[in-house]
């Protein structure tokens, strides 16, 4: 603690994902992370870690994907969504959802992602790029919205943009390999 080194906090079988959401309380002690159990990949529980004693306890034992943790500034709320909202069709829900993390967290680059693409399935194609736009210039060279804003960019016609972004995408996989 301290020294800036990075340390692995979860000493668990438990398996976190990153584009599922990791959000800091105000006192840079505790975490809020979504993890999964091993072999139950698609049912994602909400946890807090106090990073200092290495503790974690649920919060949220979900059926589903609750995912996107996004904490208030004060620390007294936390918002997430349940990704089956958006899976089972009701994309004006979704939408809702992530317009209320964004509150929480107005620099929620992963919950201005899904929102995007809420509201492309919804056909707000408008409001999807300009989502895709925004979570781009908080989080430059995200291969998820790039990606999915190369799909958007193909539904409007926008041939070269979408060439452009998945070219994006490729390099960034390839630096990855």
């Amino acid at each position: 603690p301290g020294n800036g080194k990075p340390r692995q906090v979860l000493h668990s079988l438990w398996q976190t994902f990153p584009m599922r959401g990791v959000s800091w309380m105000p006192d840079n002690r505790h975490v809020v992370l979504a993890a999964s159990r091993p072999g139950e990949v698609f049912k994602t529980e909400l946890y807090m870690a106090d990073i200092d004693k290495d503790r974690v306890w649920p919060l949220i034992r979900g059926v589903g994907l609750e995912a996107l943790p996004a904490v208030s500034p004060d620390g007294s709320k936390i918002a997430y969504t349940a990704m089956e909202i958006q899976e089972g069709g009701k994309f004006d829900l979704a939408v809702t959802d992530f317009t209320a993390a964004l509150r929480l967290d107005p620099t929620h680059y992963l919950s201005l992602t899904n929102r995007a693409t809420a509201n492309k399935r919804a056909g707000r194609l408008k409001d999807a790029l300009a989502d895709y736009e925004r979570a781009l210039r908080l989080r430059p060279g995200f291969a998820g919205a790039l990606h999915n804003r190369a799909d958007l960019y193909i539904e409007l016609a926008r041939y070269d943009e979408a060439i452009s972004d998945f070219s994006a995408v490729l390099r960034f996989f390839r630096r990855s390999i």
